[in-house]
Formats: structure tokens, C-alpha cells, sequence
């Protein structure tokens, strides 16, 4: 007699529908910066905010705007509700390494939160280029 293993259903990926505000600091040994993306009435405005060390105050180094709905698309591409309490811990022996901090507020009220130091999750890379992308357009 043979016994079929019932395939489980794969859970469908919750999509980012709407957003309000999207922070990704990012900071290594010689760096550190900060891109946001904020919905508007006119489109998402994208900035990237530099800072010295030890100084909390942040400044403008460049702003641009991109359509709500390709950058939606996009933040689906890159699974960012996938994101949600990731926790990149930094791995032993590593003595350098680049580090994120990302905040978001998607779909009315949810709150995306994640971070590592050494270890990322996938896509946020490429979020990051596009981010530059749209900024420096």
C-alpha cells in the first residue's frame, strides 16, 4: 500500500498595497546614510540623507520622485513584508561589515521592522540602487 504525502498549500505572500513611509539607514566602518520614500498626493518623494558620526542631525543629499504604483510594484518584487522581523546577527569573525536598519508603514497601519549587521536579506540591494535610481533621475 502506498501513502501520498498531502502537498501543503504554499500560504499566498502578503503584497504591500499602500505605504505611507519607508526608512532604510544604512552604515558600515567609513559610511552612513539614510534613503526614505514617503507617499504624496503627487507620487513618492525619495530622499537620501547623509550624517557625520556622532552628530543625530541628518542633511539632504539628494530628492527625487517616482509614480506610487511602480514603486508599490517594486517594494513586491523585493518582498519587503517578507522583511518583518528580520534579524541579521552579526556573524562571528567578521570583523567589517556593512549594517541596515529598515522602518516601514504599509497597507494603513502595518509596521515592517528589520535589521542586520553583516547579513541582509535579499532584495534589499536592489531596493537600494533603485532608491539612487530615482534620485539621481
Amino acid at each position: 500500500m502506498l501513502f501520498f504525502k498531502k502537498k501543503k498549500k504554499e500560504k499566498a505572500k502578503e503584497a504591500v498595497v499602500s505605504f505611507s513611509r519607508i526608512t532604510i539607514e544604512f552604515s558600515g566602518m567609513s559610511h552612513f546614510y539614510e534613503v526614505e520614500a514617503v507617499s504624496t498626493d503627487s507620487g513618492t518623494e525619495v530622499s537620501r540623507y547623509g550624517r557625520h558620526w556622532g552628530d543625530d542631525a541628518r542633511y539632504l543629499e539628494g530628492k527625487g520622485v517616482c509614480d506610487t504604483d511602480e514603486f508599490i510594484a517594486l517594494l513586491n518584487e523585493c518582498d519587503l513584508i517578507g522583511w518583518d522581523g528580520f534579524n541579521g546577527e552579526h556573524p562571528p569573525g567578521l570583523l567589517d561589515g556593512s549594517m541596515f536598519r529598515l522602518e516601514a508603514i504599509v497597507n494603513g497601519d502595518r509596521r515592517i521592522s528589520a535589521g542586520g549587521s553583516g547579513i541582509i536579506p535579499g532584495g534589499i540591494s536592489r531596493l537600494g540602487d533603485e532608491f539612487h535610481r530615482i534620485i539621481e533621475e
